[in-house]
């Protein structure tokens, strides 16, 4: 029996496997017709039975041999296992064969002995099971899907906030008689807050301020505590470095 190395469809395997096995015709013995004694044919020996074992795959109907050399001895997990035997149930009887020519007659003019009968017709073996069909080609891809819709604009976002003012600028030469700049350079420790003060010259008072580069700091605007004095506090707000500014007075004549 030829192995089957493609995995088929359950249904025509297992009609497949049933039919596979030559038919065995058991025959009777007959009567030649005519006189004389009659002589009977032979029967066949019935063939001895070799049983086929397979297993059925439930979730892909498909089946696969086992219990022969080189093929596993048993099923796989949940499949079923199924067997039929090799040699197909006994096919009808033959026709009579028709009678044979007389024989000649003995030296003694007895009769000759009966012809012998026809050979019984026997069916013809079973044909051999096709080959299993090649798996179609696979088809092609289909063709992409249409572009989606352009989805609908956003709402427009809310006004950010306004932001501060900045510092303002030192007065121009006619803020007043004798004006003048007092400035100085501080560093503020990180995450620090600290209150410093630029003072005008004696004679002189403070009118107005300004601050220029700040560093990793925010910078309040006190206002003047005297006359002559300018009061500002720096707060660091970085966790690692030291902060930075530049403070400054604008002082006139008193």
């Amino acid at each position: 029996m030829q192995q089957w190395n493609r995995v088929v469809h359950a249904d025509w395997a297992l009609g497949a496997l049933l039919s596979l096995g030559a038919l065995v015709v058991s025959v009777s013995p007959v009567a030649a017709q005519g006189e004389g004694p009659s002589q009977g044919v032979a029967t066949a020996p019935a063939a001895e039975p070799h049983l086929l074992y397979a297993c059925y795959v439930p979730s892909a109907g498909v089946t696969y041999r086992i219990k022969e050399p080189g093929l596993r001895q048993e099923c796989v997990g949940s499949h079923v296992q199924f067997s039929w035997n090799e040699n197909g149930p006994a096919g009808p009887q033959g026709d009579v064969g028709p009678q044979g020519p007389p024989g000649p007659a003995g030296a003694d003019g007895k009769p000759g002995a009966d012809g012998k009968p026809g050979v019984d017709g026997k069916p013809g073996a079973d044909g051999a099971p096709g080959s299993p069909g090649e798996p179609g080609q696979t088809g092609a891809t289909g063709a992409t899907g249409a572009t989606g819709a352009t989805g609908a604009t956003g709402e427009t976002g809310a006004t950010g906030a306004t932001g501060a003012t900045g510092a303002q600028g030192p007065p121009g030469p006619s803020a007043g008689a004798g004006w003048e700049v007092v400035g100085a350079h501080f560093f503020v420790p990180r995450n620090t807050t600290e209150t410093h003060t630029i003072a005008c010259p004696t004679g002189k008072v403070v009118t107005s301020s300004f601050v220029r580069d700040v560093r990793q700091a925010n910078v309040f605007d006190n206002g003047a505590i005297d006359s002559r004095t300018w009061q500002y506090t720096i707060a660091s707000n970085d966790l690692i470095n030291s902060a930075v500014a530049d403070l400054f007075a604008v002082c006139i004549n008193a």
